[in-house]
């Protein structure tokens, strides 16, 4: 390997770290606070062997990141997220009219009704960011613009902004061996470093 190459492996290997490391401070209490601009800027150690970077994990894989596939990417917050299209059905703007139901958890913000579905609104705040950290979210001073409709479409996972469709390989994704602890956190798309993530997954902690 080149020492150029060596370089941007080692980048690539920081900053995938970076992010990791700062995604778990918003998850979890701690007193670690780090910045995306100051995981850009931190100093890579220097190190005297630096193994080859690989991308074909295949054993950490999902079945449908074995061929091209298609994802969307969105921000809340200050995060930005690609999520695989596969589990959204559609996308649709924040509803106008949210339903509160009585003794609902933190982490729903309450029922919206489109068409012939009722949709279980979710607060992504409270299942992203830890506690304290969070935007407040209610029915009349909603926080979000849009909503990413699971494949079933009976949750919404509301976002600040959608981004954009992209299609993506297997390679272009840095795959998490041991994704910090949260099987909903695939590993980061290299082109942008936005976290993969797995919405069912992430849903599913709360059920």
């Amino acid at each position: 390997m080149t020492d150029s190459k060596k370089t941007d492996t080692a980048e690539l290997i920081h900053r995938d770290q970076a992010l990791c490391v700062y995604l778990d401070t918003l998850l979890n209490d701690g007193n670690l606070t780090i910045t995306q601009k100051e995981a850009d800027t931190e100093e890579v150690p220097r190190q005297e062997h630096i193994p080859e970077f690989q991308n074909n994990l295949t054993d950490q894989r999902p079945d449908w990141a074995t061929a091209r596939f298609k994802a969307l990417s969105f921000k809340i917050g200050n995060l930005r997220l690609t999520t695989p299209l596969c589990h959204i059905s559609r996308t649709i703007d924040y509803p106008l009219s949210v339903s509160q139901v009585p003794g609902q958890p933190e982490w729903v913000i309450g029922i919206a009704h489109q068409y012939d579905y009722k949709i279980t609104l979710i607060n992504s705040d409270v299942l992203l960011f830890k506690p304290g950290e969070y935007r407040e979210s209610n029915t009349s001073t909603p926080v979000y613009n849009s909503v990413l409709i699971d494949a079933d479409g009976k949750w919404g996972f509301p976002c600040d902004e959608v981004l954009k469709l992209q299609f993506l390989r297997s390679d272009q994704i840095h795959w998490l061996k041991n994704p910090c602890g949260k099987n909903w956190r695939l590993g980061t798309v290299i082109d942008n470093l936005s976290c993969l993530i797995d919405i069912p997954q992430l849903i599913s902690r709360k059920l």
